[in-house]
């Protein structure tokens, strides 16, 4: 008898976080995609794009999209390479957890944070007008500590819940 092939694949994971509700309350429930890795460093697999609000010198908030590099690293021997960014600090992390359909009022950012939603569908309003929709796996950094500010709203009908890493 032949013993069979085995092929290894190394694979990335998407991973989003949404909610049931159910008896028990609110459960998280984890659904999971998975993208196989080729050995070939992929162009789009190298580079992250977020959004990013920001304040002019006079006060007011404007949407900008930037990209983060990446190259293909041994970083974790013996795991097959993946792609790896440059290192940024960051020391502490909260979640903010907005209910369905809510909206809040203009505000600046309490501090410069980087948020990564994790559930929900959210929008945000700069002062110049534009609205950016944000679904699971989107990143924005808020840099408009100043002026105006901007406005979030939950257009979906389940608790939008956002990963928020203060950026010094």
């Amino acid at each position: 008898m032949k013993a069979p092939k085995i092929r290894v694949v190394t694979f990335i994971v998407h991973r989003s976080v949404s909610l049931l509700i159910g008896k028990a309350g609110f459960v998280p429930c984890i659904p999971w995609s998975v993208y196989p890795m080729t050995q070939i460093p992929s162009q789009k697999l190298a580079k992250v794009k977020y959004h990013r609000i920001y304040a002019d010198e006079k006060g007011g908030s404007h949407f900008a999209t930037n990209i983060i590099e990446q190259s293909s690293v041994q970083a974790a021997p013996p795991a097959a390479p993946f792609y790896v960014s440059g290192d940024h600090p960051a020391t502490k992390y909260r979640f903010y957890t907005f209910e369905p359909d809510w909206i809040g009022e203009w505000h600046p950012a309490p501090t410069r944070q980087f948020l990564a939603l994790m559930s929900g569908t959210v929008e945000m309003e700069t002062t110049d007008g534009e609205v950016r929709h944000f679904a699971p796996g989107d990143l924005v950094l808020l840099e408009d500590t100043t002026g105006r500010g901007h406005m979030t709203r939950n257009i979906g009908r389940v608790y939008a819940i956002y990963f928020v890493v203060p950026a010094p």
